[in-house]
């Protein structure tokens, strides 16, 4: 069976984290499939592979714990990193029923969260 690469889901409505977790992330071991737009990844994670899902919480068409929860429906066992610029304990507490334990806050170290990346892409492909 040929290789392929982990595929890594990023979603923020702010287009400069995007495009920075883009440029961080971007290497020769993952792929990067970007969405600002929650719907639109949620319809994406419908018909795709995904290894690891980075998201916002606060985004104004859909909360990414809704969009945690919905993606957890089909593919329960991927693992989520949350990045937010407001993390309180009552979406910690309602993201650990997801099995979400990875959080963020905005503004983040890009070394943490790679070395957070490469550490739960390890451990799901065990």
């Amino acid at each position: 069976m040929p290789y392929s690469k982990p595929v890594i889901m990023v979603v923020d409505d702010d287009p400069a984290i995007c495009a920075l977790l883009k440029r961080s992330l971007v290497n020769n071991q993952w792929e990067l499939s970007v969405f600002t737009s929650p719907e639109q990844a949620l319809e994406y994670g419908k018909n795709n592979r995904i290894d690891l899902m980075i998201t916002d919480i606060s985004m104004p068409e859909m909360t990414g714990t809704e969009l945690i929860s919905r993606i957890k429906a089909s593919k329960p066992d991927i693992p989520v990193i949350i990045i937010s610029s407001s993390i309180d304990a009552n979406v910690m507490e309602e993201n650990a029923r997801h099995g979400v334990v990875d959080y963020f806050k905005k503004p983040f170290n890009l070394d943490a969260l790679k070395s957070r990346v490469m550490a739960k892409l390890s451990l799901a492909s065990e």
